[in-house]
């Protein structure tokens, strides 16, 4: 009896660039252009049923919490129907997004990947095919298309990012600092898998269950971020707490999670009932039991930022959002610096 074939949703969430047989870049940004963006891909049609779905068709600067709310929901009607989801995305944001996908679908049983391209229609003249960019240019979303379909149908139950010849967990992955092939790097357990000769999935990726599906798209993002450095003002935190922020999140640099000046601002920030959130992964673990932050060394910074959202969509009592950080949630945590 021949295997029925994976019925695979697609979902454009921007990051669809390809370029087509003329050199034109070719990208879908609202509903209509699917049809013609597919034809463009004919091999996709004989890896599984598609069943594309249009979300979000602008640049990845653009997304915002109320799509991720929007592109959860989407995937939890879709679900029931499918076997597997694949969401293209704007390659700026997309760690982003990931994790914060990771946090709001419970009780994952199929595989929801997301994949990117480099390529934008700005990158149409001749001086684009030279140097750096024709690097980007080789790339597209084809080759990541179809490897992130065949991830789709197999036996896997997280939200990942499929790009070059990574499998990689949403929330363990970063964006490389520097240029090159790789635009991603994973951390921790962060890497599921590598395309040689065919996928090869590692034996710490999570399989599909059999639970049913979960979609928790609330969230609120009156996060207020602060990027600690030498030349930081403290007094930053007081505005940022007038401004009417609901958590504080502090991205410091240092094994100190903070210089002692920042102190009194914390603690202002302590008595309002305002979560302080440090992120620092070379930061020691405190164990103090009423410090005035909330130590962050065991996540990357985009997934410590949506979860933030997350859970302060749960609630706003200092005590709860502490726990409920850092409860693992969707595989978020990684193997502590010390």
């Amino acid at each position: 009896m021949a295997k029925s074939r994976s019925k695979i949703a697609l979902l454009f969430f921007g990051g669809s660039g390809i370029q087509t047989g003329d050199g034109r870049i070719f990208e879908v940004t609202k509903k209509e252009e699917i049809t013609a963006w597919l034809k463009e891909l004919p091999e996709l049609g004989i890896l599984a049923d598609i069943e594309p779905v249009f979300v979000f068709g602008g640049p990845a600067s653009e997304v915002t919490p109320a799509l991720w709310s929007a592109l959860a929901k989407k995937i939890g009607e879709l679900y029931p129907s499918v076997d597997g989801v694949v969401v293209t995305h704007g390659i700026d944001t997309i760690v982003y997004t990931g994790a914060m996908l990771s946090f709001m679908l419970h009780n994952l049983g199929k595989p929801v990947v997301l994949t990117t391209s480099p390529l934008a229609k700005e990158m149409q003249s001749p001086a684009d095919s030279e140097g750096l960019v024709s690097d980007y240019r080789n790339l597209g979303v084809r080759a990541n298309l179809i490897n992130a379909l065949q991830v789709a149908t197999m036996n896997l139950g997280e939200v990942v990012i499929m790009h070059g010849n990574r499998v990689m967990r949403a929330n363990q992955t970063i964006k490389s600092i520097g240029p090159g092939q790789n635009f991603f790097e994973p951390i921790g357990e962060g890497l599921l898998g590598k395309v040689d000769f065919g996928i090869k999935l590692f034996g710490h990726v999570r399989e599909r269950g059999k639970g049913k599906l979960k979609v928790d798209a609330a969230l609120d993002d009156h996060v207020c971020t602060m990027r600690i450095q030498p030349a930081s003002h403290a007094e930053q935190i007081a505005r940022m707490i007038a401004s009417g922020c609901r958590a504080l999140m502090l991205r410091s640099y240092s094994t100190l999670p903070y210089p002692q000046s920042f102190i009194p601002y914390l603690r202002l920030a302590q008595e309002k009932g305002i979560p302080v959130v440090c992120h620092n992964l070379f930061a020691l673990k405190s164990t103090r039991a009423n410090e005035e932050y909330i130590l962050i060394n065991d996540m990357t910074y985009e997934a410590a930022l949506t979860k933030c959202m997350w859970v302060l969509g749960k609630t706003r009592e200092r005590e709860e959002f502490r726990k409920l950080l850092y409860r693992d949630v969707a595989g978020e945590r990684i193997k502590a610096n010390v």
